[in-house]
């Protein structure tokens, strides 16, 4: 049974990537759709992020989900969309917030603890960060962008063991993709090692 959703998101997605050029704000909206029907398909969360930042509308987008939060107060997504606009605003602690309250729904909300990582990075608290990224793998043991800033808020801590390690294996999910930043990072992570050496 999984198959169809599975399907079903993958067309949804390729719908929005070829008619791209046709669309308006309503596409964010749409990569949303695509989410739920497949909580793993990650080019949607990519493009879902490419999309609210080509249109720069976050204090609608704010708004936006304070209504819909009133209509539904049980459903996380609108919490954890309401926060990635926060946090596009620089405003880390009602980001917070916003996804602590999706967490309180679902307690397996791998993208919520993910995302709220990246709020207490921005507030420079690595450690309350690497807290919620670990969570993220605990429930996503293949989550390759919890692995890749866990390794840079531990190499911010000073911790170049872990980092390096979470790096390696951010570059191992990464395999189609070699150039991608973790390979970089592990690079970079290494040669700094090999010099203190």
């Amino acid at each position: 049974m999984k198959a169809l959703p599975k399907i079903a998101a993958i067309a949804s997605f390729l719908a929005v990537v070829l008619i791209g050029t046709a669309l308006d704000r309503g596409e964010t909206e749409h990569y949303t759709q695509t989410i739920k029907i497949d909580l793993e398909y990650m080019p949607a969360y990519n493009e879902r992020g490419h999309s609210i930042y080509k249109w720069g509308d976050y204090k609608q987008e704010v708004a936006r989900y304070i209504q819909e939060t009133k209509i539904d107060p049980s459903d996380k997504w609108d919490y954890n969309e309401r926060a990635m606009a926060y946090d596009a605003l620089g405003d880390y602690d009602k980001a917070i917030a916003d996804y602590t309250e999706a967490i309180k729904i679902d307690t397996d909300f791998g993208v919520a603890y993910y995302n709220r990582g990246i709020a207490y990075a921005g507030l420079g608290d690595y450690d309350s960060a690497i807290a919620d990224w670990t969570q993220a793998i605990h429930i996503n043991s293949t989550f390759k962008q919890a692995y890749y800033n866990r390794a840079i808020a531990y190499a911010n801590l000073g911790d170049y063991k872990s980092a390096t390690k979470d790096a390696r294996k951010a570059c191992e999910l990464y395999y189609t993709r070699k150039d991608y930043g973790a390979c970089k990072v592990l690079r970079y992570l290494t040669q700094e090692k090999l010099l203190r050496d």
